[in-house]
């Protein structure tokens, strides 16, 4: 790119050299060959020093815009690698999260399963859910009854190392589940219900997971999935 830019400016500062030298020869050769009477006139056409200036002034204006835009394209790829560094680097904090030790009860409708976090650590877990939760593994700060579910905010600020895994059991309801009044979709006697998981990593960048969970009463199928974690 550096050389590239030096055989451009090169090429303009030799272009515009012949350029001066040329409109000097010529008014020169001009003035000297034609009578007075049709001379270029220093009073209305400028002296050769004027043209010069001119030049020299276009020469100019045209070396700080390539100053310029060569700025604005080192800036560019500067944001640029600061936005890819700045991806690698989220990426290697991420928490990595896993859904463990899924059971299902199907007389009592009772389901439980372990969040774990296997890698780097996370705070602030939060959890957003239409139906009732219980942890069994971390003590609840905050309850807040949301129009369309619940919100809870748990105790620990960062999840210690001997609380990696959050545990939950869920009341399954099938007659509110059936009756549509909590579920996120339905379709051929499947029933989806999204549990909304929000947290922070060490460096305060925020995440959220969705827990959807989907289950057919009538085959006592019932399934746990973790999305990808959505970067707010």
């Amino acid at each position: 790119m550096k050389k590239k830019n030096d055989h451009t400016n090169l090429v303009l500062s030799a272009s515009a050299g012949m350029l001066i030298i040329s409109i000097c020869t010529f008014i020169y050769i001009y003035n000297d060959i034609f009578p007075d009477t049709k001379k270029f006139t220093a009073d209305v056409w400028g002296t050769i020093s004027d043209w010069m200036i001119i030049a020299v002034t276009v020469v100019t204006a045209v070396f700080l815009y390539r100053t310029l835009q060569s700025q604005m394209e080192v800036q560019k790829m500067q944001q640029e690698i600061t936005q890819i560094e700045t991806h690698i680097f989220r990426e290697r904090i991420r928490p990595i999260l896993n859904i463990l030790d899924q059971k299902y009860d199907s007389t009592g409708f009772k389901l439980s399963f372990k969040i774990s976090i296997q890698q780097n650590s996370l705070k602030h877990p939060k959890f957003i859910s239409p139906i009732l939760l219980r942890f069994k593994s971390h003590t609840i700060v905050n309850i807040t009854d949301l129009n369309e579910g619940y919100l809870y905010a748990l105790q620990d600020y960062i999840l210690p190392e001997d609380k990696r895994t959050i545990d939950l059991e869920i009341d399954l309801d099938i007659d509110k589940w059936q009756n549509g009044s909590q579920l996120h979709g339905k379709f051929d006697g499947y029933y989806m219900i999204n549990i909304a998981f929000h947290y922070q990593d060490i460096k305060n960048y925020p995440y959220e997971n969705i827990i959807a969970i989907v289950i057919k009463p009538s085959e006592n199928f019932i399934k746990i999935s973790l999305g990808d974690p959505y970067f707010e």
